[in-house]
């Protein structure tokens, strides 16, 4: 399994209810099931791996992508839309056909999504997503020694709403006994433009100007974890069988233990979540 490090210190937040990161490492986890293309059939302004024939599902094969939601700057970028600016990025992988994300079909099998790792001291974890029409889902992390959590992003949180969906989503829940948010749910990007694939799965058919949107989904694992590898992240799509609600999985990033990852608390009327300063001084990729 391919797996990435980077070593990153944060800056001091500007607004004080913002917890700033300590020196740590964030790994990537790349190695999923990927069904489809995010340029030929999302949007060819969201993050992604490289072009390919619009509607046809594949792109570059083998390629990656390091997705900096801080300096991310398409033509189309909705200003102020990253309300997940913590400091947190992912790595976008294609695999040997040029598919770089799990597009998840619950509707004849309701199969989970298995991201496996073999990763030592993570403390949070983060999902990058969509979905076609909205869904809700479970996401269940497992450690080499038996630990094991689940958390539940749903419509109290806003879910994983449609690509094509406008609002902005800022929210968080205290979930397993936490006393403090150990769960949020973010817009991490907007773009509005017409080079999408909104209705149609064929970024040559987007048509009018429309806002496309991704998210970003925090977990902070209990302590539980403390001494243990994380062995697998168990995505779950727990909205009813009705065909086409599927659940788009980009990545995860995981921070290990040595950080204190920053989780934002939800500002009032979605007020700007301040400016961190990440300055990035070594990335390192291994096979495990």
């Amino acid at each position: 399994m391919a797996i990435t490090t980077k070593i990153a210190w944060t800056a001091l937040a500007v607004v004080s209810f913002i917890p700033a990161a300590h020196a740590g490492s964030m790994t990537y986890l790349t190695t999923f099931n990927k069904t489809d293309n995010i340029y030929t059939n999302l949007n060819q302004e969201f993050p992604n791996t490289g072009p390919g024939v619009p509607g046809s599902g594949t792109g570059v094969p083998n390629a990656t992508f390091l997705f900096d939601p801080a300096t991310f700057n398409p033509a189309g970028l909705v200003a102020g839309s990253n309300l997940a600016n913590n400091g947190i990025d992912f790595m976008l992988a294609s695999n040997s056909t040029g598919q770089d994300f799990a597009e998840s079909d619950f509707s004849t099998t309701n199969a989970p999504l298995t991201i496996t790792s073999n990763v030592a001291g993570v403390t949070a974890a983060y999902l990058l997503t969509a979905a076609y029409f909205g869904v809700n889902f479970d996401v269940t992390f497992n450690g080499t020694g038996g630990a094991t959590e689940t958390f539940v992003v749903d419509s109290s949180l806003g879910g994983a709403p449609d690509f094509c969906h406008p609002d902005l989503i800022n929210a968080a829940t205290a979930q397993n006994g936490s006393l403090t948010n150990n769960v949020f749910d973010q817009t991490v990007l907007q773009v509005s433009d017409n080079t999408d694939g909104c209705g149609t799965g064929n970024t040559g058919l987007g048509g009018a100007t429309v806002t496309n949107s991704l998210y970003e989904q925090t977990f902070l694992l209990n302590s539980s974890f403390a001494g243990q590898n994380l062995l697998s992240t168990v995505i779950q799509n727990t909205t009813p069988f009705n065909r086409g609600f599927d659940l788009l999985v980009f990545g995860e990033t995981v921070a290990g233990a040595s950080s204190s990852p920053s989780a934002p608390e939800p500002a009032t009327g979605f007020l700007a979540l301040g400016a961190f300063a990440l300055a990035i001084v070594a990335r390192r990729r291994r096979s495990n």
